[in-house]
């Protein structure tokens, strides 16, 4: 019975040793803030970052500014301080995507096919059902053909006359 209280002072004593081993001593943790305030700040040790005084305001929290080379760059004020960037150029519109669906016209109705990873789809319609996405692929269908079947131009033909 007296084993018991001797063992767990030795326990107790063991872990509290431990956890006094992983703590580092009070002038290092001092050293340690100190650099990690060291690394927080600007690269250079220079002030924090400034929104230029000529800057333009684009909203609440975001300001336009064009530097002496031209090049534009956005500020934009966050809870962790102000980030700058260069502006993106807007992107050129992409080329309308082709219509994955092939029309054929059947006289009174239209057969609509799409391929699908299932296989091919298919179905027909007549002319006066059409919804508003079908009408839309029928006259893509149509615009799509004009240019292949119209005539050949004025200038090609007057070429092969004889004076």
């Amino acid at each position: 019975m007296k084993k018991i209280p001797v063992v767990m002072t030795v326990v107790c004593a063991m872990a509290a040793l431990a956890a006094a081993g992983d703590n580092p001593a009070p002038a290092a943790r001092a050293a340690a803030k100190s650099s990690d305030k060291a690394a927080s700040r600007p690269a250079g040790g220079g002030a924090a970052l400034q929104i230029p005084k000529d800057a333009q305001r684009v909203d609440a929290s975001t300001w336009r500014w064009v530097d002496g080379q031209g090049v534009a760059w956005i500020y934009r004020q966050t809870p962790f301080g102000i980030n700058h960037y260069k502006e993106q150029q807007p992107q050129a519109a992409a080329a309308p995507v082709k219509e994955p669906v092939k029309v054929t016209d059947l006289g009174a109705s239209y057969r609509f096919e799409r391929a699908t990873p299932f296989g091919n789809q298919t179905w027909e319609k007549s002319k006066s059902e059409l919804n508003e996405n079908e009408k839309r692929i029928v006259a893509g269908q149509q615009e799509a053909a004009a240019p292949e079947s119209a005539p050949a131009p004025a200038a090609a033909q007057s070429g092969s006359k004889a004076n």
